[in-house]
């Protein structure tokens, strides 16, 4: 299978993807700010290409910080053949504790030890700095060297602007609450907070802060409201320490699978999606705990660990009567939630890959007895009326024709809206000029299409009405969702009747849902784009003084929308042909509750 193929349909965000090889070995883990376009430059790759990567899972993220930490877990405990090993994590700063009568905040880069507290990895400098800064805040733990503390014979600069409480000076005992005992206090809020523990620290800080004003301790109190200020505004960016677990969330709604995902310390150490084969007769209970017993065995022998939970959405009565494993079934469980997401998500994505499309468009002209050189899938998209559009993809027994995409934008706009009125004049302006049974396909004049529409049996009837109107014989497939909507699709057969029949997880219905998506997502990214221009276009043109040129020289030098709404007087002048008078007449627009201009 060509690479390009399976990446065809790979999301524009953030997260990291896995290659694997015929046999399932993994080959290769990578992190991406956009996974598509980080895979299409793979593409182009011919070290990659002689790789013979047979499939491709992907994991989304948030954003490219997460993607980054959880590719070097991947790295670290799966050890693909053609990654670097990053053994000793030295990319990747961290943070410890070091022990001593007064423990102190150190940053390192390196191997672990069990001698000291480590938190981290932070993906950066900056979000290690960020988290130090906050401990100095709401702990004051001391960051100097042993032998620069024990040389003091005044308090530091950090103590005078708060970041320190000079243990230092403990002997001296400048203040009451420098003491031993309260720095041991403030070293295990420190472990706390760099834990990820803020929500329940803030709720204790709170009671002090309440019992301290009761006893009439204002200095006190004040304290801990400092804390409680800065501690609010920052989050603590430690890794969660301790959570170890082994989940197993699974989807039986079309072909049978199971992400799997093991947990160690707050590291994701494993990360896969299997699907079971052998499966007739069985139920999701018998494939769940069959696949857990399967994944967990070896793994437990090897660590002597019996004791870790496993958290799974389906419940496992078998293992669950015989207490053979500590298993809870949580099918609300974050973790959960976001596994059945990733097997949603590389059903998507990788849909295309698994179709074998001349075996599949056969099948198509199998199944509706005529033969099919072509196939146009039309879909509309409007946000309740506003920006109506439409869009045409074409496949074949090739693929996707992606040259012979069009975009429509609707003429008559008193159909917007109305998604079969709409259908009518799109598929007027595409087969308008066609003869006969014959397609006017863009440089095929002999190609004769199947025209598939999306939609129920008023999008159906439009097309009909159209074609009939058009004299031309060309069949019409309607695709329908059900209460189900995704996985639950009827079609309407060309000569009207409804058909429920086609097995989810066949190739014919692969094609059929894989090119009604392609549909859809062509139509919904033009939309977009439309909306977009159209929306700077209105919020500029309802500023008086504000014409074509102008609204092009505000964009030009800010380059959008949101560049323009967040822009200074000062700034605005700087545009061409914009004045200080025009300047303001702009700020006041998009920020009316202004009193005063910037």
């Amino acid at each position: 299978m060509q690479f390009k193929s399976l990446i065809e349909n790979v999301p524009k965000v953030p997260g990291v993807y896995q290659m694997f090889d015929k046999s399932g070995a993994l080959l290769y883990v990578g992190k991406a700010k956009s996974l598509s376009a980080r895979l299409r430059q793979h593409a182009a790759d011919e070290k990659i290409l002689q790789w013979d990567v047979a499939r491709i899972e992907i994991i989304t993220t948030k954003t490219e910080a997460d993607a980054l930490i959880l590719e070097s877990d991947f790295i670290k405990n799966k050890r693909p053949k053609y990654n670097i090993l990053l053994s000793d994590d030295k990319m990747y700063p961290m943070l410890a504790l070091v022990p001593g009568e007064f423990p102190r905040l150190s940053k390192f880069r390196g191997k672990t030890n069990q001698k000291r507290d480590v938190f981290g990895p932070y993906t950066s400098g900056t979000a290690l700095n960020e988290s130090l800064k906050l401990i100095q805040k709401v702990c004051r733990i001391r960051t100097c060297t042993d032998s620069y503390m024990k040389n003091r014979t005044r308090p530091c600069l950090l103590y005078q602007i708060g970041r320190c409480s000079a243990p230092c000076m403990a002997g001296i005992r400048i203040r009451h609450s420098d003491t031993v005992s309260e720095y041991r206090n403030c070293v295990a809020l420190a472990r706390r907070i760099l834990s990820g523990d803020t929500s329940s620290v803030l709720k204790d800080l709170s009671k002090q802060m309440d019992a301290a004003s009761a006893n009439m301790d204002f200095e006190s109190a004040a304290k801990f409201r400092d804390q409680i200020r800065a501690l609010s505004e920052t989050a603590a960016r430690g890794r969660k320490s301790g959570k170890s677990a082994d989940y197993f969330a699974g989807d039986f709604s079309e072909r049978p699978t199971i992400a799997i995902e093991r947990i160690r310390d707050g590291a994701i150490i494993s990360n896969q999606i299997i699907y079971p084969k052998q499966t007739d007769g069985m139920t999701p209970s018998d494939i769940m705990e069959q696949t857990i017993l399967w994944a967990i065995s070896d793994k437990r022998q090897e660590t002597g660990n019996r004791n870790i939970p496993i958290i799974t959405n389906i419940p496992t009565p078998l293992l669950d009567s015989y207490r053979l494993l500590p298993v809870a079934c949580r099918p609300d469980d974050v973790e959960i939630k976001k596994l059945l997401h990733q097997i949603s998500t590389n059903r998507k994505v990788f849909a295309r890959a698994e179709i074998k499309w001349r075996d599949a468009v056969a099948e198509l002209e199998g199944w509706l007895g005529i033969r099919i050189e072509r196939a146009d899938v039309f879909d509309n998209s409007h946000l309740f009326g506003t920006n109506p559009v439409g869009a045409m993809i074409v496949f074949g027994s090739e693929g996707f024709a992606k040259k012979e995409y069009r975009h429509y934008k609707l003429h008559d706009e008193s159909r917007a809206g109305n998604d079969a009125a709409m259908m009518e004049e799109f598929l007027t302006r595409r087969y308008g000029n066609c003869k006969g049974a014959v397609s006017c396909a863009p440089g095929a004049e002999d190609v004769r299409p199947l025209l598939i529409v999306d939609g129920g049996r008023q999008q159906w009837n439009a097309a009909k009405r159209v074609l009939k109107k058009l004299n031309l014989e060309i069949p019409v497939l309607g695709i329908t969702k059900g209460e189900k909507r995704d996985g639950d699709e009827s079609f309407i057969m060309p000569d009207g009747k409804v058909d429920s029949s086609l097995p989810k997880d066949s190739r014919l219905f692969l094609l059929l849902r894989a090119g009604r998506d392609e549909a859809h997502r062509f139509a919904i990214t033009f939309h977009k784009k439309t909306r977009g221009k159209r929306a700077v276009a209105s919020a500029l043109d309802e500023i008086d003084g504000i014409g074509a040129a102008r609204r092009r020289a505000l964009l030009r030098h800010f380059g959008s929308a949101s560049g323009i709404a967040d822009a200074d007087t000062s700034a605005l002048t700087r545009a061409a042909g914009i004045s200080k008078s025009l300047a303001e007449k702009i700020y006041l627009h998009f920020h009316p509750e202004s009193d005063a201009l910037l």
